[in-house]
């Protein structure tokens, strides 16, 4: 996984300016995901959706055909491919160079949410490679223009990068991937 986050993370060079470029980092997760996909004859669907150039969300679906009328789903939703603007001055390491100690990564984006982005292209990858027969469906979206602390007094907005918008149906906690210690893992092969 710290190979395909290295390569998401120098599609994002702090000289790119305000207005995110998402589809940088989309077409190394499609690039990743293509050998597993339906048209490759896999069991992945993985689509760009695009409503400004350059800005795509992207929507990855495993789906074993044995279960292929099931309606079971669990959705991984949020994990957004901008990342906000850093200032060297504020890090020990250098934020525009991933850096691997150990088992810790640093770099702008690791944990909000390039990490996540690559974490979720590995899951869908992996599902794939061993073609697990579960019959839930499992979806991702990878989203774009979550973050924004550049244009002053802005406040939440959907113009910059378009949006997808669904109604979600959630059990479980809730919980936000900055408090990782507070999330609670579901049995994909149970349906919750």
């Amino acid at each position: 996984m710290a190979s395909l986050l290295h390569d998401i993370h120098s599609m994002r060079p702090p000289t790119l300016g305000l207005i995110p470029q998402e589809n940088l980092v989309s077409d190394i997760v499609l690039a990743e995901l293509q050998p597993y996909t339906k048209t490759s004859g896999g069991y992945l669907t993985v689509e760009r959706v695009e409503f400004v150039a350059g800005r795509g969300n992207v929507i990855i679906t495993y789906q074993h055909p044995d279960f292929a009328h099931s309606e079971r789903t669990v959705a991984f939703v949020g994990s957004h491919m901008d990342v906000v603007p850093a200032n060297p001055e504020g890090w020990e390491e250098d934020p525009f160079t991933l850096t691997v100690e150990g088992d810790k990564l640093y770099g702008r984006g690791t944990t909000d949410c390039l990490g996540h982005v690559a974490l979720m292209t590995e899951l869908f990858k992996g599902l794939a490679q061993k073609k697990v027969r579960i019959e839930t469906k499992v979806v991702c979206v990878l989203i774009a223009s979550e973050e924004s602390t550049e244009i002053p007094g802005v406040g939440p907005c959907i113009g910059t990068a378009g949006v997808i918008t669904w109604t979600l149906k959630a059990t479980g906690k809730l919980f936000h991937s900055g408090l990782p210690n507070y999330h609670e893992t579901g049995d994909l092969g149970s349906g919750r």
